[in-house]
């Protein structure tokens, strides 16, 4: 397949990586260089994910926008870090005046979606 929905998120290819992962009887469990049963099947699956992981980075016209790299192609303003929570990358902004940013270049009359995820925490205005 060479294209995604144009709404399938990172965290669906990550679960279907989980489950590809957690596929039983990959190899035969007294000789390990021997493919089991599901060989085919996870060889299959993973390469779809695989294959789905690709489209979507590069379909994606922000860079590193899940921070899983950290704040590597972001420009940066006030103390912003990058943080593990749950396995996931998230970026933590400590107060107002910190952000960060990315130039991107925009085709025109082209439609572009962008989905954030925020959360707010503590009192406050915000």
């Amino acid at each position: 397949d060479e294209a995604l929905q144009f709404d399938t998120t990172l965290a669906q290819i990550q679960y279907a990586e989980y489950l590809v992962q957690s596929i039983p009887y990959v190899y035969n469990d007294w000789l390990s260089d021997v493919p089991g049963m599901n060989y085919d099947i996870y060889v299959e699956l993973d390469a779809r994910v695989a294959q789905a992981r690709y489209l979507y980075d590069t379909r994606n016209i922000i860079k590193n926008g899940d921070f899983t790299q950290g704040v590597m192609g972001w420009h940066v303003t006030g103390n912003a870090d990058v943080q593990q929570i749950d396995g996931v990358s998230v970026l933590v902004l400590s107060n107002w005046s910190a952000g960060v940013s990315q130039n991107v270049h925009l085709q025109h009359n082209h439609g572009y979606v962008l989905r954030v995820i925020a959360k707010k925490e503590g009192p406050g205005n915000g």
